[in-house]
């Protein structure tokens, strides 16, 4: 190398050094500044003072103590050093969450939400830290915290000792409340499982059973002492879910029990699904928000409202969300409305979904996804879905659809926009006869979005509205409506249950929970299957009626609603002759679906009066197939085109059964593609009419 090349290089070197220095300067420089300008921030924040807290928990990092037990010197003067260099930013981090959470805790609603929003995303505490935090706690922000989606577990303490852990001392502390709670108001189902199980009440009580009571036994033969104790739980849970005898639980000291039992049973999903909806019911009365917080509930909600389990993530975020004071909506969930989204804290939507299933239906049957190997079969007791079900994975919607979607999955973005814009995609489940008015979507270009998207999802979905329409259309509110019903009155039920409400009484108490929930200060659009439509038009035209201005509101804020094999003109299965009538013994709802009765069409005639006053947008999807109804070992066809046809807005005849057509095959299926659209619209019409004065105003309604 020539003398030339290495002055070159010792010229530039001596470039490099002043520009690296002159970087490394003004970095330091302006991190210092961001520090300095924060710190002057915090202690500007509404002159908030640092809590002072009494330390009730000492932590001690398991490190140094290993380094002390086995007396490694040189091992724990490296971790402590280590601790020293980072002591200022966990520090300044703890002294951050404890301004925060001085915030979550003052009366400005406006500050608590923001504090708890931003001390739930605090995700370098120490677990020291954040224990001292969540003793520092109130109920109410161990609430918002168990609502915010970024939160840790360990800002909620674990649930105090119970007295007891032993098995058989459980039994006795159950069975005892279980004695108390029937002393108070007597249930059948429970005085028979007590007696069976405990001998001796029946001899205390001098209470005999009869053949009458034994038809009303809900639970499985008692075979040893290992399932006692969850019989008993389920025996708990049957009594509060029929005779609402919640506030004397708490009383008697059941939360705690129940936690206790919750700790021996944490892997047996039916036992916590028993505790769940006791828990549910308990949390439907906010004032009973300290008992469940000083029994270490909330953090058990928090873990549950993330569980696979859909039942348990639904119940939890149910239960929270009536806890919950500073929610955006306000609204307290009654036992047959149930929020699936938003599960946590959220914006103020603009538009609410209200789904309603048919007989024999559920949130998580009726608004499944269809399987791809879907076997439309229904039998006359309502349909159970398996646990696993829910982490089952979907390949293809059909085998052309899986074929073409495949192939485009493989292509490079440029390849998809050059080949796919050759191609129309048909929306799946396409419609056979339609009439509508409107202007209609049936196909997508191939190189759409929504199409290489439904070619990389692969999920399955136990509800699409809680996990489809949230990622479609976040700012609404879905909500589904959760009632009991059943075919026949001869199946072995509780005494309680048979007391069965017409659809009047049923609609009567729907609706008083939808006004509690806040339906009606928002437009609402609601999407019906079967019976479920006949109750809808009951709960609109009540309300329209109503002298309650809350609801009537509902009625007026009615944007559209859409109906799903709705027999509007009564069922012909429901049609059953005297003799075979006696065999089946038809049920109240069976009874009010029979053709043309005199209660389907003046509701009929109502909810088309209510159409005149109120401008509602219709849509109709019937079904065209037959359904397999297993028991009679027949097929069926259960509410004919003839049966579900609506005299005005946009009707669908589709290729599906009765179960299928509330049941879309994927997110490009036809039917879920119009229920988006239509809540599209409606959310573009109220986003619009924001700056004006809306129509359910008090004096548009006098």
């Amino acid at each position: 190398m020539g003398q030339s090349e290495w002055k070159q290089k010792l010229f530039n070197l001596g470039y490099v050094k002043p520009l690296g220095t002159t970087f490394i300067v003004t970095g330091l420089g302006w991190l210092l500044y961001e520090v300095h300008a924060t710190a002057n921030t915090l202690k500007t924040v509404g002159q908030v003072r640092i809590i002072r807290h009494g330390v009730k928990y000492i932590h001690i990092d398991e490190t140094i103590t290993k380094g002390l037990r086995l007396g490694n010197q040189g091992y724990l003067e490296h971790h402590v050093g280590r601790w020293r260099l980072s002591s200022w930013l966990q520090r300044f981090r703890y002294r951050l969450a404890q301004r925060l959470l001085h915030l979550a805790q003052t009366e400005d609603w406006q500050w608590r939400t923001v504090a708890v929003h931003h001390l739930a995303r605090l995700h370098h505490l120490s677990e020291a830290d954040r224990i001292q935090l969540a003793q520092a706690c109130d109920c109410h922000t161990a609430v918002g915290l168990a609502r915010s989606r970024d939160t840790r577990d360990g800002f909620f303490l674990p649930p105090p000792l119970y007295k007891t852990t032993d098995n058989e001392e459980l039994v006795t502390e159950i069975r005892d409340i279980l004695y108390k709670l029937n002393k108070s108001s007597g249930h059948l189902c429970v005085k028979y499982f007590l007696s069976k199980a405990f001998p001796e009440y029946e001899k205390q009580s001098n209470y005999l059973m009869d053949a009458e009571v034994m038809l009303t036994e809900p639970w499985t033969i008692l075979t040893s002492q290992d399932n006692l104790l969850p019989l008993c739980v389920q025996a708990l849970d049957h009594h509060i879910s029929t005779l609402c005898n919640e506030t004397y639980l708490v009383e008697l000291g059941g939360l705690p029990l129940l936690m206790s039992i919750y700790q021996q049973y944490k892997n047996n999903s039916s036992v916590c699904k028993m505790i769940c909806r006791i828990l549910a019911r308990i949390c439907s009365h906010q004032e009973f928000l300290p008992q469940v917080f000083s029994s270490g509930w909330i953090g058990v909600l928090a873990m549950w409202l993330e569980s696979e389990d859909q039942h348990l993530s639904l119940l939890a975020g149910q239960s929270l969300a009536n806890l919950d004071r500073d929610d955006m909506t306000q609204a307290h969930y009654g036992r047959h409305v149930v929020p699936l989204y938003p599960t946590y804290r959220a914006h103020q939507p603009l538009v609410d979904v209200v789904f309603v299933h048919g007989l024999l239906g559920s949130v998580l049957s009726t608004w499944r996804q269809r399987d791809s190997t879907h076997s439309a079969i229904l039998g006359l007791q309502k349909e159970d879905i398996m646990e696993d079900t829910c982490r089952r994975r979907r390949h293809s919607s059909d085998e052309h659809t899986e074929e073409y979607l495949t192939t485009m999955t493989e292509l490079t973005d440029s390849e998809w926009d050059q080949i796919g814009s050759d191609f129309e995609f048909v929306f799946t489940d396409f419609p056979l006869h339609c009439k509508t008015q409107s202007c209609q979507q049936f196909t997508l270009s191939g190189n759409d979005s929504r199409v290489r998207q439904q070619g990389n999802d692969k999920s399955y979905t136990l509800c699409w509205p809680k996990d489809w329409l949230p990622q479609d259309c976040p700012s609404i509110r879905v909500l589904g409506v959760d009632y009991e019903s059943r075919l026949s009155d001869w199946f072995p039920t509780c005494s309680e249950k048979l007391r069965v409400k017409s659809l009047e009484e049923k609609s009567a108490i729907v609706l008083d929970q939808l006004m509690r929930c806040g339906i009606g200060q928002r437009p609402t659009v609601w999407v019906a299957h079967s019976m479920g439509g006949l109750l809808v038009k009951k709960i609109l035209t009540e309300a329209l009626s109503s002298c309650d201005y809350e609801a009537r509101r509902i009625a007026l804020n009615t944007r559209a609603v859409v109906f799903l094999s709705t027999p509007h003109f009564g069922c012909p299965l429901a049609k059953i002759n005297d003799v075979l009538g006696y065999l089946l013994l038809p049920s109240t709802e069976v009874e009010e679906l029979r053709n043309n009765t005199r209660i389907l069409t003046d509701l009929h005639e109502r909810f088309n009066d209510l159409l005149q006053e109120v401008n509602v947008k219709i849509v109709t999807f019937t079904e065209t197939k037959s359904t397999r109804i297993a028991t009679l070992g027949m097929d069926l066809h259960i509410v004919p085109p003839e049966f579900s046809y609506f005299e005005v807005g946009d009707l669908f005849e589709m290729p599906c059964d009765h179960a299928c057509v509330a049941k879309p095959r994927n997110r490009l299926s036809f039917i879920y593609q119009t229920v988006l659209n239509l809540i599209k619209s409606v959310q573009e019409e109220e986003t619009v009419a924001l700056p004006c004065s809306r129509r359910d105003s008090k004096d548009s309604i006098e």
